[in-house]
């Protein structure tokens, strides 16, 4: 017996996909690491969070599918990959609440905000297949960073770029899920005071209708 085709799909396209965000971590932390100044006050820290990256990345592409005698033991693939990949975000989301609480890395921030972003928005596109694993995967991405710059009065248009930005990330990873095809029935929530409050009202009961 041997696992279904549909599973055995998923298992490569989440290999593969895994394969091309690896290396973007340990470079942006680079970055933010180097302009942030971590490397010259935290040295041992800093190079020890690139060599973890670095791991994470290196064991993606060490982590090959091999030949499933069936669904059960590609669903264990799978979910240990996927925590392999929900590591990786945590690290980075503890990071960015770091860099965003130690004024000591202010240097860096921006970088890593704006890589914060891109890495998200990539989460959706690449990743809608498990939509829980993947919700998952952009809240520890994104959440650390955002609770630590709403309280802030200094860092409030960036607190206010992200909560924008988390509204596409989200539309992106429900466009993407509607696109790849889903089974199960999706329950999207959102609210404010006033319907004049939210904003993407159409593209979200389009979505709605969709799913």
């Amino acid at each position: 017996m041997e696992a279904s085709r549909r599973l055995l799909q998923e298992v490569d396209d989440t290999y593969r996909r895994a394969l091309v965000g690896g290396p973007f971590y340990p470079i942006a932390w680079a970055v933010l690491a180097a302009y942030g100044g971590a490397f010259a006050h935290h040295p041992a820290l800093s190079w020890g969070v690139l060599a973890v990256f670095i791991g994470f990345s290196v064991q993606r592409w060490l982590r090959r599918p091999p030949p499933f005698r069936d669904d059960a033991q590609a669903l264990r693939w799978l979910r240990g990959h996927w925590i392999l990949v929900v590591a990786t975000t945590t690290l980075w989301g503890a990071l960015m609440g770091w860099a965003v609480a130690d004024p000591g890395l202010a240097g860096g921030r921006n970088a890593g905000l704006l890589a914060t972003l891109g890495l998200a928005t990539a989460f959706a596109h690449t990743f809608s297949m498990r939509l829980g694993f993947s919700a998952l995967g952009i809240a520890t991405l994104y959440l650390p960073a955002l609770a630590l710059l709403l309280p802030r009065q200094d860092l409030r248009p960036d607190a206010l770029v992200m909560l924008v930005y988390l509204a596409y990330v989200i539309l992106s990873l429900l466009r993407s899920l509607c696109a790849g095809g889903c089974e199960r029935p999706v329950r999207f929530f959102y609210g404010a005071r006033t319907e004049d409050d939210l904003f993407y009202v159409d593209e979200i009961r389009g979505l709605g209708a969709r799913l």
